[in-house]
């Protein structure tokens, strides 16, 4: 497009971004693409999901979160309760660092707005 810098330059201006869509681009395919596959991936997130709470999404989120960055590579996996990962810990300080970067109110709490993103 006339007026804007070539991908690989506006790549280069945002640090990890290239990083960010290698990973992204790793994770399982779900026959479906983009966003769509991403919120395929965080089903069952179209009530609030707070901090404790039993979720299965959780496991599919802290994957998510570690393609873009958010979650560190280390950080621990969600603790499971009656073999249903719970949403918290690190993964709640992924989620307000991911709502942070997109301009939504930074509380931890997955809701509709947060999946939209």
């Amino acid at each position: 497009m006339e007026g804007f810098p070539p991908r690989s330059t506006r790549e280069a201006a945002v640090p990890g971004v290239r990083e960010a869509r290698r990973r992204a681009r790793a994770l399982p395919p779900t026959g479906l693409s983009g966003r769509a596959a991403g919120r395929a991936r965080l089903a069952g997130a179209v009530k609030k999901v707070q901090s404790g709470q039993s979720w299965a999404g959780s496991t599919a989120l802290a994957a998510r979160l570690r393609a873009v960055g958010d979650l560190a590579a280390g950080a621990q996996a969600p603790v499971l309760k009656d073999g249903v990962p719970v949403y918290g810990g690190a993964l709640v300080d992924a989620v307000k660092r991911f709502q942070e970067r997109h301009a939504l109110e930074a509380d931890g709490v997955i809701g509709p707005g947060t999946i939209a993103r």
